[in-house]
């Protein structure tokens, strides 16, 4: 799908009543999007990370991996559940015990 189809059918969505989990972070998007395609070459729409584990963020995103960025909530995974790195390390190190 196209991102402006996708963009256009999240405002008929919206329309319609539905809520989103992020809407500001939506609309903000939508409109430097609006930018982008009236011919603007830069945007100062931010990079969001929720900095529960920052540092280990930016390590799995610099080492390109999927399960670290996975882990530390950098990237989305397929089941939209949150993770907990630390819990995550912590039982590895208890079956290593």
């Amino acid at each position: 799908m196209e991102i402006y189809q996708f963009v256009e059918s999240k405002k008929a969505a919206a329309n319609s009543g539905k809520t989103f989990d992020e809407p500001a972070q939506f609309v903000s998007a939508y409109i430097e999007l609006q930018k982008i395609s009236n011919g603007a070459t830069v945007t100062h729409l931010p990079i969001l990370f929720d900095a529960t584990c920052n540092g280990l963020q930016h390590l799995g995103l610099l080492s390109r991996s999927v399960l670290a960025s996975r882990l530390t909530n950098a990237i989305g995974n397929p089941s939209n559940d949150r993770f907990d790195v630390y819990r995550h390390m912590a039982s590895a190190a208890e079956e290593n015990l």
